[in-house]
């Protein structure tokens, strides 16, 4: 949710495809953004996924299977979020991670797209350390008022 609020997108009345549906990704992310107001559809490695997402504005994949999401099965304009992890095919990509998104021919038609690696999962790195640090404050503010109702 933290890259639609950097990049200023307004979620209501989007038509969102959520690629996967995991219990840590897919449905999670699921309620928050009807909770915006979006227009949610799920689809997974079983369905036509060039059928899902040709008219999605916002295409989310969390499924696992390197390009499965390619350049023609996009329309002009769409914002991708790519939070697929996978191996590289190639000999000298054995070690490097690979998304979910053909990224070379979808970055040239999407409005906005991440890197994997570099996009994602940092982003969720430095939520979680915001989240903890927050965590922290708040239970500090309540130790403080512990010790001031003691008094």
């Amino acid at each position: 949710m933290h890259i639609f609020e950097v990049h200023n997108v307004d979620l209501k009345h989007k038509n969102i495809t959520l690629v996967g549906k995991s219990i840590l990704v897919g449905i999670p992310l699921s309620f928050l953004l009807l909770q915006k107001g979006a227009f949610v559809k799920f689809c997974d490695i079983h369905n036509n996924i060039q059928e899902s997402v040709k008219d999605a504005d916002i295409i989310i994949s969390a499924a696992g299977v390197r390009n499965l999401i390619q350049g023609d099965f996009v329309k002009e304009g769409v914002i991708v979020i790519d939070a697929g992890c996978n191996k590289g095919i190639r000999k000298i990509d054995k070690r490097r991670v690979v998304g979910d998104v053909e990224f070379n021919k979808v970055s040239q038609k999407a409005k906005l797209i991440n890197l994997v690696p570099g996009g994602v999962g940092p982003i969720t790195v430095s939520m979680l350390i915001k989240n903890v640090v927050q965590c922290w404050k708040q239970n500090l503010q309540i130790e403080d008022q512990q010790k001031q109702d003691k008094l």
